[in-house]
C-alpha cells in the first residue's frame, strides 16, 4: 500500500477525497450541506476548528486522523 505520510497536507486531502467518491471538495461541501469552501478551511488551510460532530462525521467516512 502506498504511504502517503510525506506528501503535502493538500495531496493527502485529495487523495483522500478520490478514495471517498468525492470529486473535490466542493463535492464534500455538498455532501456536508455547508458552504462550499468551509471543508478546505477546515481540512487543508486549519483556519477552521473541526467540531466534534463534523470530526465524526469525516471519521464514518474514512477521513484520516491525521487530516482532522
Amino acid at each position: 500500500m502506498f504511504d502517503d505520510s510525506k506528501l503535502p497536507r493538500r495531496a493527502r486531502v485529495k487523495l483522500w477525497l478520490r478514495r471517498a467518491g468525492y470529486a473535490s471538495l466542493a463535492a464534500l461541501a455538498r455532501d456536508m450541506g455547508v458552504h462550499h469552501t468551509y471543508p478546505g478551511k477546515m481540512l487543508v488551510s486549519g483556519k477552521e476548528t473541526v467540531t466534534p460532530e463534523w470530526r465524526e462525521w469525516l471519521l464514518e467516512r474514512g477521513c484520516p486522523e491525521g487530516l482532522l
